[in-house]
Parts: structure tokens; C-alpha cells; sequence
């Protein structure tokens, strides 16, 4: 029995690895299973070294595309980082005039099994209300927004 099951693991295996296909990121080529379409936009519409913003947490958008992280958290959720982190990260967001936001808006569901985050009401959110009034929506791609800054009248 042990041996079947190591041997239907090894096959699967084998199947998984090549039903990926290389794909050519500003990092290098990775092997991926279908195109991501937030990395295909990343990479025709921001150049390398640009400062982008992946919220909550998204980095690998940032190694693909080759751009960086304005703020100095790599990750900011409710009920983890404090308000203040928040007002931080918006006054970075302004200074850095960052033009390109990657928002998941899918990751809040699976990280309420591993943290202690719960849901908000819209009268305690700090960033989200900022992002719609300063960004418009440019793609929505599964739950992933791509956010491009308003221009300034």
C-alpha cells in the first residue's frame, strides 16, 4: 500500500510539474500553470523600480514586476496593525504620489483562518475609504483590484 500511494503521489507529481508552462516576468522566466493577468498589466504598464503598493499582502507582485514597496510593511491588516501603521502607510501613499495600487481584496477571507482579523464595519476602515476616493479602478481580475491614481484637478 505504501508503495502505490508513493508511486500515484510520484505520477501526479510529474503531471503537475509539467502542466506548467515558463512564463517571462522582468524577474526572470517561472514556471507557472496559467498567465496571471495583474502580473501581465504590472509588466506593460509599470516600469521596473517603480513603486507600486500590494495590499493587504501580494509580494510576489512585487519580485515579478520588479518594482518596490513604498511603505515599510509588508503586510497591513485590521486587528494586526494599529491605526496608526494605516495613517502611515497613507501619508507614505501621498508623499511617494504612488500610482499603482494591487489590492486582494480575497485575502482578508483566507487570513481570517490564521489571524485574529474580523471583518469591519465601513465606519472603522482607515484605508479602503482612502483608496476610492484618491484611486479609480483599472482592472479587476478575481477579487484582485489594480488601482491607478486620479489625476489631481
Amino acid at each position: 500500500i505504501l508503495a502505490i500511494s508513493a508511486a500515484c503521489l510520484a505520477i501526479f507529481n510529474l503531471f503537475t510539474v509539467l502542466s506548467a508552462h515558463p512564463v517571462s516576468t522582468k524577474a526572470g522566466t517561472v514556471a507557472m500553470f496559467k498567465n496571471d493577468p495583474v502580473l501581465t498589466f504590472l509588466d506593460i504598464n509599470v516600469a521596473p523600480g517603480t513603486e507600486i503598493f500590494a495590499y493587504p499582502y501580494c509580494p510576489m507582485y512585487y519580485f515579478l514586476s520588479a518594482t518596490t514597496n513604498p511603505t515599510r510593511y509588508s503586510i497591513l491588516m485590521y486587528n494586526y496593525n494599529t491605526s496608526a501603521q494605516f495613517q502611515d502607510v497613507i501619508r507614505t501613499l501621498d508623499q511617494q504620489n504612488v500610482q499603482y495600487i494591487v489590492w486582494d481584496t480575497n485575502f482578508v477571507k483566507v487570513a481570517g483562518a490564521f489571524f485574529s482579523t474580523q471583518a469591519q464595519s465601513s465606519q472603522t476602515l482607515i484605508l479602503e475609504p482612502y483608496l476610492e476616493s484618491h484611486y479609480e479602478l483599472v482592472k479587476n481580475v478575481n477579487g484582485i483590484r489594480i488601482l491607478k491614481r486620479k489625476p489631481v484637478l
